[in-house]
């Protein structure tokens, strides 16, 4: 979900999306094993979106062997020294040297998914996956796993995507909700979106997503105004939640004008205490929620005790 972004804005540029990769990744998640999970599956993404023909069954395992040099190197990220001082002393050695150890170790996992597909009709059943651990509850949560498994289900399954990601959501002991949103970006980077049942396009915000993508492809954009609206006000919802109703129009950053579609208010069974929620809209189109939680003294007083969006 957050790698898909980035393949659309560095489309033409493989170094950058790597860099971008990393550093998003780098906020919430250090380990190498993640982080080479992204870049391996956003390099995955890349070549997807870029194939002009009908791909080859297996096809981008065999690039992503051979582009290891590319997807594998560390990338030059600025001001990231003291990061990495930090990360050198979580597992107690250098970062980089296990970063490589966890490269190796990714190649070994890419080619038990080539020897699986280079089987044909015969790669039945989860042998494959459960060879490179998608089914060990102590590491299938793990990036490189998780990617590498996405890859494999996604090559399998890709003259059949409805099929692949109805796989992937029901596989009785993987991590299914991350395997599955990762099969639909390759499949959907491979296959387009006229393969998705009509079932399925009831998601979400989508008219905001597909906007976003456009605008994520488009250069002529101004970036400050790709993703925010930004104004000089930044009202808070909880200094106005006695006022709020559906319709309430409130500015706040990093959004702009936030508009209240929807809220429901929920007393607790913990005394007095009240759960308000908040459904808002900004200008862009995207949902967003907003749940406070406040101290219910009277009919016409709550006092807002903390609040997380």
């Amino acid at each position: 979900m957050r790698i898909l972004p980035h393949v659309f804005y560095c489309y033409n540029d493989v170094d950058e999306l790597m860099r971008q990769v990393v550093r998003n990744g780098m906020y919430t998640h250090g380990h190498p094993c993640a982080l080479v999970g992204a870049t391996v599956y956003a390099y995955a993404l890349y070549l997807a979106c870029r194939h002009t023909s009908t791909l080859g069954y297996g096809e981008i395992v065999d690039k992503i062997l051979l582009d290891k040099h590319i997807w594998g190197r560390f990338p030059d990220v600025n001001n990231i020294g003291e990061w990495l001082e930090n990360a050198n002393e979580v597992p107690n050695r250098n970062y980089l040297d296990l970063w490589n150890e966890t490269i190796d170790k990714t190649v070994e996992e890419i080619q038990i998914i080539k020897e699986g597909l280079s089987l044909g009709a015969l790669d039945i059943g989860n042998e494959v996956l459960n060879k490179i651990g998608c089914f060990d509850k102590k590491i299938n949560g793990a990036g490189d796993i998780t990617a590498i498994s996405a890859i494999y289900l996604a090559s399998k399954y890709a003259s059949n995507p409805k099929m692949g990601i109805l796989e992937a959501a029901n596989m009785y002991g993987a991590d299914t909700d991350t395997l599955a949103s990762m099969i639909g970006g390759l499949l959907g980077m491979i296959q387009g979106t006229e393969w998705i049942p009509l079932g399925w396009q009831g998601i979400q915000d989508k008219e905001y997503i597909t906007s976003l993508v456009s605008k994520l492809t488009n250069k002529d954009n101004d970036s400050k105004k790709l993703f925010f609206n930004l104004t000089s006000v930044n009202i808070k919802l909880k200094d106005l939640v006695n006022n709020v109703v559906t319709g309430t129009v409130i500015h706040a950053l990093p959004f702009g004008e936030l508009k209240v579609i929807n809220l429901w208010n929920n007393r607790t069974k913990t005394g007095n205490y009240i759960v308000m929620t908040f459904k808002l809209q900004p200008t862009d189109g995207q949902s967003l929620c907003q749940v406070v939680v406040g101290k219910f003294f009277s009919s016409n007083f709550i006092r807002i005790m903390f609040n997380v969006l």
